[in-house]
């Protein structure tokens, strides 16, 4: 054995970089390689069969049943005696301590309930007895041991995941989509007893959430990162006050209806609160309106440390929403802090499906508000709304004055809006990558069809390598090609938005033509 390998951080270092095989390979190979190698091959569970595997055979009375879902058998353990100390010595001694994460999934083999309630009476129902030092545990979805195990199985399981999570845990992940008591109430008991949680998902995907019920008069003071699936105003004011939260990421699962009766409270230019959330700097927001989004960002105190905001809204929103989400923005936000604003709606609708109606009503553009230029620190920039964002001339050049450090800017629209004829032509492009030296994706529909065979070529090199033209208006493509050659010359990408896929897939003119387009540029740029 080479001489390197009787050190025994370089032994964990190589058992950490292994995968599964390697590491058993190792821990048969010598007793010095044995514990490294056990660390990693136990460190992370995905189902409870290395736990089945570790007790002894006689405990267990098999029982091989029909899957509820029709796929094959299932074999079920059933108690044949009583579990002591001594049956679980062996695996809570030598393999539990090394556990560090869980996401058990069902497995051919399980144990039946009567055997879980068996481990409980063994253990004294200790919290985290057979992991004791665990860190990161997924529950397992209701919905899907229901699928693998049956209706009674799935909804006691919940009660004993209490044996794998004990006071080390500070990560927990919850996803179902049923309203299953036992599971809930479970969620409930494990958060109350784990004050010093640091991440948490309950984003659970039912439309009546329990999330205010999982929260409500908890103690979080520690969690740093939080998903959950909506918001109400008590809610919001009761996570202002955690005083380390960081991250919140919200899947917003409200009916059309709530949404409604939400937005009718929404006050457009409510009081500043003098404090509350003290670390969050991220706010991620899923939904079909960005009614959580406006809730809390009007929650923040003037000097929140916010850096970025996401709100990715399914359906289409009106353009008196985003405008006050803007406004909203601008009026609550750190100017000194916020460097990221990504807001798009539209993305659970399908438009490839949708025959484009003859009389096209045009939604009005969203205005980009005047206060937001003082936030000179924005360095990606993502503005997608149905009505589109108002791009002139003169909006273009205040964009590139305000924040020329960019590296990515999006301000094309969705849906119909695409139709509209663009403000800006190649000039106001060519100022654009001028003064936005460090762009590399951009998102933007501008009028090609001004474009002459004597244009002007650029002084400075562009660093754009992505770029999103939708349905830029076009007549030469050859014009275009030679175009962008000369003033994009490191583009990586080009992506269309194509008319031509409703009902009546026929190609379209602009199709063909940007088709011509990409086709050059891929043979010229060496595109794979």
């Amino acid at each position: 054995m080479h001489q390197c390998l009787s050190i025994p951080e370089v032994i964990r270092h190589i058992c950490d970089e292994a995968d599964l095989k390697t590491s058993l390979s190792m821990a048969l190979t010598s007793r010095a390689h044995l514990d490294p190698a056990l660390d990693r091959i136990w460190a992370h569970l995905d189902s409870f069969e290395p736990i089945i595997s570790c007790l002894p055979s006689n405990l267990w009375k098999p029982k091989s049943i029909p899957s509820p879902n029709g796929h094959g058998t299932l074999n079920i353990l059933s108690l044949h005696r009583a579990i002591d100390l001594e049956d679980i010595h062996r695996y809570t001694t030598f393999y539990a301590p090394r556990i560090r994460t869980m996401a058990p999934t069902p497995s051919k083999r399980m144990l039946a309930i009567e055997a879980f309630h068996g481990l409980q009476l063994a253990t004294n129902a200790k919290p985290g007895a057979l992991a004791p030092n665990l860190r990161t545990f997924e529950w397992c979805s209701p919905t899907t041991l229901q699928g693998s195990f049956g209706d009674d199985f799935s909804r006691q399981l919940s009660a004993f995941m209490s044996l794998f999570i004990g006071e080390s845990v500070t990560s927990i992940t919850s996803k179902t989509s049923e309203n299953v008591p036992l599971h809930i109430a479970a969620m409930k008991s494990t958060i109350q007893r784990l004050p010093r949680l640091r991440k948490l998902d309950i984003a659970d995907l039912k439309h009546e959430p329990a999330t205010d019920y999982y929260l409500s008069h908890v103690s979080l003071d520690y969690l740093e990162d939080l998903t959950m699936n909506s918001l109400s105003p008590d809610m919001v004011t009761h996570l202002s006050f955690l005083p380390r939260l960081r991250r919140l990421r919200v899947s917003d699962n409200r009916s059309a209806e709530e949404h409604d009766t939400a937005w009718t409270g929404v006050v457009p230019n409510p009081p500043r609160k003098r404090n509350g959330f003290p670390c969050l700097e991220e706010v991620e927001v899923n939904s079909d309106r960005p009614t959580s989004l406006l809730s809390i960002l009007q929650s923040l105190p003037p000097a929140n440390p916010l850096r970025a905001i996401s709100c990715h809204a399914k359906a289409f929103c009106s353009t008196q929403e985003w405008q006050l989400v803007l406004d909203t923005v601008g009026k609550f936000c750190n100017a000194e802090r916020l460097t990221s604003l990504n807001l798009i709606d539209g993305l659970g609708v399908r438009m490839g499906r949708l025959e484009e109606p003859l009389d096209v009503k045009l939604c009005d553009e969203v205005k980009i508000p005047p206060i937001l230029y003082q936030f000179k620190k924005i360095r990606s920039l993502d503005l997608c709304f149905q009505g589109g964002v108002e791009v002139t001339g003169d909006v273009a050049n205040k964009v590139a004055d305000a924040w020329p450090r960019l590296f990515g800017l999006t301000l094309i629209p969705t849906g119909y809006r695409f139709n509209r004829v663009p403000s800006i032509n190649h000039k106001h492009l060519v100022q654009l990558l001028k003064k936005l030296r460090c762009l590399v994706f951009l998102a933007l529909q501008f009028d090609t069809t001004q474009l002459t065979d004597h244009e002007p070529l650029p002084t400075e090199e562009s660093s754009l390598k992505l770029f999103l033209v939708g349905a830029s208006p076009i007549c030469s493509p050859s014009r275009v090609v030679t175009f962008i050659k000369a003033n994009i010359p490191n583009l990586e990408e080009l992506h269309t938005v194509y008319k031509g896929r409703g009902s009546n897939p026929e190609t379209t003119m602009l199709d063909k033509r940007w088709d011509v387009v990409q086709k050059e540029l891929r043979d010229y740029y060496q595109w794979t």
